[in-house]
């Protein structure tokens, strides 16, 4: 940290860090370990706030302050962050993320992720909002009433979600 800068407050990293989940808040990444990285310099702001603070992996952060990565780029994946994270648990951002890393590997945007039975509850707010819909599997065993897998893909307001998301776009 350079000379007479203020080390930033436990409790702000704390927030920091749980509203990324403790990984990149770069949705392409979400590696770990991370470190807290000023949106706009320190040397311009001259203060840590929760809105000007961003994890990134030093990777991340390395390609930010190069400028690898813009900061209308940065501050969306900030916005983001905060929306989906206030929104929808972690297991519901994990689904997303991998339906996302699916169209990255050149699946159709509405490919089916099959995911153990019994997690409708887990996925709850993403189905109930549109972003995502059950779909019919071939054949699925059932133990003790329960399919032992479920099938789940993204609606058309999901791709659109998603896509924005991980182009840095507003949500």
């Amino acid at each position: 940290m350079p000379e007479g800068r203020p080390g930033i407050p436990a409790q702000l990293k704390r927030d920091v860090l749980v509203e990324a989940g403790h990984r990149c808040a770069i949705p392409t990444c979400r590696s770990v370990p991370v470190e807290l990285a000023h949106i706009d310099p320190w040397a311009t702001v001259q203060e840590h706030t929760f809105l000007n603070l961003i994890a990134l992996c030093p990777t991340c952060h390395t390609r930010y302050d190069r400028g690898d990565i813009d900061r209308k780029a940065m501050r969306q994946y900030k916005a983001n962050l905060g929306l989906l994270t206030n929104r929808y648990a972690p297991m519901e951002i994990r689904l997303l993320e991998a339906f996302a890393q699916a169209i990255s590997e050149g699946h159709p945007p509405n490919s089916t992720l099959v995911v153990p039975g019994g997690m409708a509850m887990m996925y709850w707010y993403l189905l109930r909002d549109g972003i995502i819909e059950a779909a019919q599997l071939q054949a699925t065993v059932a133990i003790m009433g329960i399919p032992a897998q479920e099938g789940y893909r993204l609606t058309a307001k999901g791709v659109d979600l998603v896509q924005r998301w991980f182009s840095a776009e507003e949500i």
